[in-house]
């Protein structure tokens, strides 16, 4: 069966609406981090830009890009701004979002996988993603993650297609929704290096291309480079001047954001007091495990078990190795957040008191599960440059260490740029998936809409969210 465009934006048109009018339905009042990221849309809405919420730690990406969205709609229907940021009309701007997300996505996975005849594989992975469920369930409210993602793939679109000044423009505006957003920016800054390198590389060496996808490259390439310091300057200095004239805008970016954290004494605005940063390198192991489990269609099955086993055999001092740095920062670096254990309304509450805190050793028997996601995870880049995987590795300890609350949502656009530069799975594979997501979405929406908690000092009823 053939699944073109238009089909999955209807299939996503027809479930989003129908879920925001369920969640809608519902919930009517704000909810959660509505309070305070409503009142300062309406806030923007009524043009009083002055006004700003102290709890708010994002900078004010998502309220200027909300009125930038509906100012025209009040104009062309004569209708007072103030009149139109209603809470059903804000939460309904993440649909537009999430819609652009959906495209975006098919964009990168068409330039990165298509050929003429899988074009109904790249419409399901971008459905999918569109879909992936903790992104996908707050397109019904109004928080900044389908803005900050929409805007931090647009970046990573641009960046594939050498866009490099639209990337820079992009990347700024997606850092205004969430500061984090600076990391994938800095992504798309080593990836372009990388590529430079590598062409740089394969023509002096006459390697057929792709050869720089193994480790062992990145050892050729640096002894190319101190070689050529000594024998070639010149040379040298020419491809320092292309790397300079190719990425100076992300440069720019760089040196901005790094005057932005000097003059606000830190990267967070607004509470910083729940957002101090520490080194939870656990957060790694739970990034592979949420990986592992949203893509196990793809990375579990006998012939990648039997595969695993047998590396295992073969490259033991690999596993050694990955066992004691995992007992270490499990043991020692393990950071909860009062409010991961306080608030049982998220999932990753019974995450983390189910599986992790279960008892004082049982988050050590995780360790092979993490060991099998890992070196899958692995395999499935395996196609990509040594640069790439450095600079995806680097970017994904940048954007999750410094956290101390463990935040599923914090994963969203590591899991995206990792799902769509994995090899293209099969259609049975990706109709899986796009059910699989199907699925959890249906049960978290009804767990929002018919399973409300009641806690016994608030009359006010309760809901799970991611």
């Amino acid at each position: 069966m053939e699944v073109n465009l238009q089909t999955g934006i209807a299939w996503f048109l027809l479930t989003s609406s129908l879920f925001f009018f369920l969640t809608n339905n519902a919930q009517s009042d704000m909810y959660m981090d509505e309070v305070f990221h409503i009142p300062q849309a309406q806030q923007y809405c009524n043009g009083n830009f002055t006004a700003w919420d102290p709890m708010i730690t994002t900078l004010p990406g998502l309220y200027l890009s909300t009125v930038t969205l509906l100012f025209p709609v009040a104009l062309t229907f004569n209708v007072d701004m103030a009149n139109v940021c209603t809470v059903a009309v804000l939460r309904g701007v993440n649909i537009l979002f999430s819609l652009g997300n959906f495209y975006v996505l098919y964009l990168i996975a068409y330039k990165l996988h298509y050929n003429k005849r899988n074009n109904s594989e790249v419409v399901l992975t971008a459905l999918a993603l569109a879909t992936f469920p903790v992104l996908y369930f707050f397109t019904f409210l109004y928080y900044t993650d389908p803005a900050a993602v929409f805007l931090a793939l647009l970046t990573y679109y641009y960046v594939l297609h050498a866009k490099h000044e639209a990337a820079s423009l992009a990347g700024v505006i997606a850092i205004l929704c969430r500061q984090t957003n600076v990391v994938w920016l800095m992504f798309g800054t080593g990836v372009t290096c990388g590529k430079i390198l590598v062409r740089w590389y394969e023509k002096k060496r006459g390697e057929r291309k792709g050869d720089a996808t193994e480790c062992k490259a990145l050892y050729k390439i640096a002894d190319l480079l101190v070689r050529s310091v000594w024998h070639n300057p010149k040379e040298l200095l020419v491809l320092a001047l292309e790397a300079v004239q190719t990425i100076w805008s992300y440069g720019l970016v760089g040196v901005g954001f790094v005057a932005f954290i000097i003059l606000n004494e830190g990267i967070v605005v607004g509470d910083r007091t729940n957002h101090r940063p520490c080194l939870n390198f656990p957060q790694l192991f739970y990034f592979l495990f949420v990986t592992a489990f949203f893509s196990c269609m793809h990375m579990i099955s006998v012939p990648k078990v039997k595969d695993f086993l047998h590396y295992c055999l073969h490259q033991p001092y690999r596993l050694v190795v990955f066992v004691v740095i995992a007992v270490v920062w499990i043991s020692q670096f393990t950071f909860i957040h009062e409010y991961n254990l306080a608030d049982n309304r998220h999932y990753n509450f019974y995450f983390l008191s189910k599986l992790v805190l279960r008892n004082k050793f049982f988050k050590f028997l995780l360790i092979p599960a993490y060991y099998y996601a890992y070196v899958t995870a692995m395999r499935l880049l395996h196609h990509k440059n040594v640069f790439w995987k450095v600079s995806f590795l680097i970017c994904v300890c940048a954007n999750m260490i410094p956290q101390r609350l463990v935040e599923f949502r914090y994963f969203i656009l590591p899991y995206l740029i990792f799902r769509l530069n994995m090899q293209m799975p099969s259609k049975s594979h990706l109709m899986m998936e796009v059910l699989f997501y199907f699925a959890i979405n249906v049960f978290t929406v009804c767990m929002y809409c018919y399973k409300p908690i009641h806690w016994p000092n608030s009359g006010v009823p309760q809901r799970f969210i991611w």
